[in-house]
C-alpha cells in the first residue's frame, strides 16, 4: 500500500482531535444554528412491532428474507433501538440482542461472547462488517478496540446466535454478528457529533454527497480518548487510549441491473496499558507491573458488486485487502489478509438456493519476544465453497432447508459443516423451527506455535519456584460442535411478540492444557504444559425475547438468557484440575437478563431506562452485578440532538471480567455524558 497515503489519512485524523473546552464551546454554539435538516426523532420513535417483524435478515442464509421467515436463532438490534439505548461502543449496543454477554474489561477491550466460552479473544464467535470478517488468525476472536464504527452510521446488527450461519465458514460456532451499515443515499449533509463525560470524551464527522445521478458516498472522521480506570484496590492505573480515524463509503448503481459498493478505513490507536508479568525477581507474588503502550495501525479497503439478473437470480462478488500492524510491550505484529468471496442466489419453483466459493489468504509476521517467540513468517491459506437449498414442502406452511460448507485449510485440510433446518408457519402469528447442525472452531497461531510463560508459583512443597510455561501443538485439530436447536417465536398481537430458543451443543476435541514434564533449571522448577484436544463439552440453555408496545409513547424489550456449560476429560486424558474448575473455560454467566424501557414523553424528548442483571460467573472470575443505564434526549429545534447519558448509576464502581491474560483488572465507573449532533 502507499505509504504517503496512509500517513496523510493519519494526518487528517490527528487534526480533528478535540479537546474538552472545544467540546463544551461546541455545544453553546448549536443553539445558534439556522441551516439543520430535520431531526429523526419521530421516525426512531414510529417503529412498531409490524416493522420489527418484517425486518429482513441476511446473515443466515445468505440472502435477504424476514425476521418471521427465518429458521435460526436470529435477532434484528435496529438502528433505531441503538440509538435510543444510550449505548456509546458497538459492544455495548450488541448488548440489546439475548444471548450475548458483553463484559468490559479496560475503557478500550471487552470480551463478547455467545453461548458461553468468553473471552478477550471468544474464539468461537464469527464477526463481520458488511460481510467482511474481523476475526483475527492470531490469537482468534476480534480486537473489539479497534471495531469503532460510528453508531450512527449503523442501519442494523444481525445476530444469529448458534451455528445458525455456518454458511459464512469456520469459527461460526456459537454465533456470527454481522454489523450492516447505512446506505450511502442516508447519509447525504453534513453531520458533526460530539461526546463529552467524565470518563470519555469524542468527536464525529461525517459528510455525504450525491454523485450526479448514479450514486452516493460519505467521508467520515472521528476522534475518542479516555482516562484510565482504577484497580479492584482502588489505585488508578494508565490505561486510557486515544484514537483517529478516517473511512469512506461509496454506492454506486452503474446499471440497472448493477450496484457496486466502495468502503476504506484507516485507524491508529494509542492504547496505554498496565500488566503484571511473571518475574522470578519479584516474590512472593513473581508479579512485575509494567506501564507501557501498544500502537495499532489498520487499513481496509473492500469493493462489493451485486448483479441482478432477474427477479430470481442475484450474483455477489466481494474482496476486500486488510493491513494491520500492532506494537505491544513484547511483540509487533503484521498481518495483510485478502479475502474473496463469490456467492449466487437463484430460486426455481420450489427452491430456493445459494451458492457460494470463497478464498482468504493471511500473511503474517512477528517479531516477538513473549509467547509467540518461535512464531516468524507465516502465509495461511484457506478454501472454501458452499450451497444450501431452501425446499417449500407446503405452500406457505412448511420449508425445509439442508446445506453445507466445505472449508480446506492449511491446518486441518478439509472441514465439513452441514446443517439440516426445517421451519413451520402455521400463520403469520406463529412460526416454528427446528435444526440439527455441526460446525468447527479451527487452530490459531496461539494453538500450534505458543511457547512462552503464562505465570510464576512456588507451591509449599517445592523449595524453589516454579515457572509455568505454555507450549503450542502442531497437531492440535479443530474444535467441533454439533448443535440441536429449537425454536418458537409467537406474535400475539400487533403489541406483543415472544421469541424463544432452546439449544443443546455437543463440544468434542476442546482445547486443554496438560502438564508434560517438569525441569530443574538452576533456580527454579519449570513446568511444561502442552496444549492439546483432550476434553468433551456440553452447554444448553433458553434464551428468550419479548417486545410490549403497553402505549404508543412506552415500549418495553425483555430478553433474558440462561446457558450452563459442563466439560469433562476425553476417555484415556487427565489433567491437574478437572475441568470444570478452569475458570477460562465456563467464564460466562449462567443468567443475563436485560429490560429496555423506551418512553416518549413527548414527540421531541424521549427519556429511555436500561436494567441489566448478570450472575456469578462459574469459578469465582467474576461476582454478579446490577446495572442501570438511563438516556434523556432531546431535540430543541429540527436538525439538533441533545443526550443526557448516565451509566452504572446502582454504584460507584463494578468488576465484569477477570483477564485471561497479564493486564490489571479494573473497575467498570459510573459515568455520566453530553451528546450533541447536528445535520446540517
Amino acid at each position: 500500500m502507499n505509504h504517503s497515503l496512509i500517513q496523510s489519512l493519519w494526518h487528517k485524523a490527528k487534526l480533528i482531535q478535540v479537546s474538552r473546552s472545544f467540546i463544551a464551546l461546541l455545544l453553546l454554539s448549536a443553539f445558534t444554528c439556522q441551516t439543520l435538516l430535520a431531526s429523526e426523532l419521530p421516525e426512531l420513535n414510529s417503529m412498531g412491532l409490524e416493522q420489527l417483524m418484517d425486518l429482513e435478515v441476511a446473515t443466515a442464509s445468505r440472502k435477504s428474507q424476514p425476521l418471521s421467515h427465518t429458521a435460526a436463532a436470529a435477532f434484528i438490534i435496529s438502528r433505531a433501538r441503538i440509538l435510543k439505548s444510550g449505548a456509546t461502543s458497538l459492544p455495548e449496543a450488541l448488548r440489546l440482542a439475548p444471548g450475548i454477554d458483553a463484559a468490559q474489561i479496560t475503557p478500550n477491550e471487552w470480551s463478547v461472547t455467545i453461548r458461553g466460552s468468553s473471552g478477550q479473544f471468544s474464539n468461537k464467535l464469527l464477526v463481520l462488517i458488511d460481510g467482511r470478517s474481523v476475526y483475527t488468525p492470531t490469537f482468534g476472536g476480534v480486537y473489539w478496540e479497534q471495531q469503532d464504527i460510528p453508531l450512527d452510521n449503523i442501519d442494523h446488527i444481525e445476530v444469529i446466535r448458534g451455528p445458525g450461519a455456518t454458511l459464512w465458514g469456520a469459527n461460526a460456532v456459537n454465533g456470527v454478528i454481522n454489523i450492516i451499515t447505512r446506505h450511502t443515499a442516508e447519509t447525504t449533509g453534513t453531520q458533526i457529533q460530539a461526546k463529552a463525560g467524565n470518563q470519555q470524551q469524542s468527536l464525529t464527522l461525517r459528510h455525504g454527497v450525491t454523485l450526479g445521478d448514479k450514486g452516493f458516498w460519505r467521508l467520515n472522521a472521528s476522534t475518542r480518548q479516555a482516562d484510565g480506570w482504577d484497580n479492584r484496590s482502588g489505585h488508578k492505573l494508565d490505561n486510557g487510549f486515544e484514537q483517529q480515524q478516517v473511512g469512506f463509503r461509496a454506492d454506486i448503481s452503474t446499471t440497472d441491473q448493477d450496484e457496486l459498493s466502495l468502503q476504506g478505513r484507516a485507524l491508529q490507536l494509542h492504547d496505554h496499558q498496565a500488566f503484571e508479568v511473571p518475574d522470578l525477581l519479584t516474590p512472593p507474588t513473581f508479579l512485575r507491573v509494567v506501564n507501557s503502550r501498544s500502537n495499532t495501525e489498520n487499513l481496509f479497503l473492500s469493493a462489493r458488486w451485486e448483479h441482478t439478473a432477474s427477479i430470481d437470480s442475484t450474483f455477489v462478488l466481494q474482496s476486500y485487502l486488510q493491513q494491520y500492524q500492532q506494537q505491544t510491550y513484547t511483540t509487533t505484529e503484521h498481518i495483510t489478509t485478502l479475502d474473496l468471496d463469490f456467492q449466487h442466489h437463484f430460486a426455481k419453483r420450489h427452491h430456493d438456493v445459494v451458492w457460494g466459493l470463497g478464498y482468504r489468504q493471511s500473511k503474517e509476521r512477528f517479531n516477538d519476544e513473549g509467547i509467540l517467540a518461535n512464531l516468524h513468517r507465516t502465509n495461511h491459506r484457506i478454501y472454501n465453497g458452499f450451497i444450501q437449498d431452501e425446499i417449500e414442502l407446503s405452500p406457505d406452511h412448511f420449508w425445509l432447508i439442508i446445506g453445507s460448507k466445505l472449508e480446506h485449510n492449511d491446518d486441518t485440510n478439509l472441514e465439513p459443516q452441514p446443517s439440516l433446518r426445517a421451519l413451520w408457519r402455521q400463520d403469520a402469528h406463529h412460526t416454528l423451527w427446528g435444526s440439527i447442525t455441526r460446525a468447527v472452531r479451527t487452530p490459531t497461531r496461539s494453538d500450534t506455535d505458543i511457547d512462552g510463560q503464562k505465570k510464576i508459583t512456588q507451591p509449599d512443597n517445592t523449595a524453589l519456584p516454579v515457572i509455568i510455561n505454555i507450549q503450542g501443538n502442531p497437531h492440535f485439530r479443530s474444535e467441533t460442535l454439533t448443535a440441536w436447536e429449537l425454536g418458537y417465536r409467537f406474535k400475539a398481537t400487533s403489541d406483543w411478540s415472544l421469541d424463544t430458543t432452546l439449544f443443546y451443543h455437543d463440544y468434542d476435541h476442546i482445547r486443554y492444557s496438560h502438564p508434560t514434564e517438569l525441569n530443574a533449571n538452576g533456580d527454579h522448577f519449570q513446568q511444561n504444559f502442552e496444549i492439546d484436544n483432550a476434553l468433551l463439552g456440553t452447554g444448553y440453555g433458553l434464551e428468550l425475547a419479548s417486545y410490549w408496545a403497553i402505549s404508543p409513547t412506552v415500549q418495553m424489550q425483555l430478553s433474558y438468557t440462561a446457558q450452563t456449560l459442563d466439560f469433562r476429560f476425553k476417555p484415556g486424558q487427565q489433567g491437574i484440575d478437572e475441568p470444570n474448575e478452569n475458570p477460562f473455560l465456563r467464564a460466562s454467566p449462567k443468567h443475563i437478563l436485560s429490560l429496555n424501557t423506551l418512553w416518549s414523553l413527548q414527540p421531541t424528548l424521549d427519556w429511555d431506562f436500561w436494567l441489566r442483571a448478570v450472575s456469578d460467573e462459574p469459578a469465582d472470575r467474576a461476582e454478579g452485578y446490577v446495572t442501570l443505564d438511563t438516556k434523556i434526549g432531546w431535540q430543541p429545534r429540527p436538525g439538533i440532538r441533545l443526550a443526557l447519558i448516565g451509566k452504572n448509576l446502582l454504584q460507584p464502581h463494578h468488576f465484569e471480567y477477570d483477564e485471561e491474560g497479564y493486564a490489571i483488572n479494573t473497575e467498570i465507573p459510573r459515568s455520566l455524558m453530553v451528546t450533541l449532533t447536528l445535520d446540517y
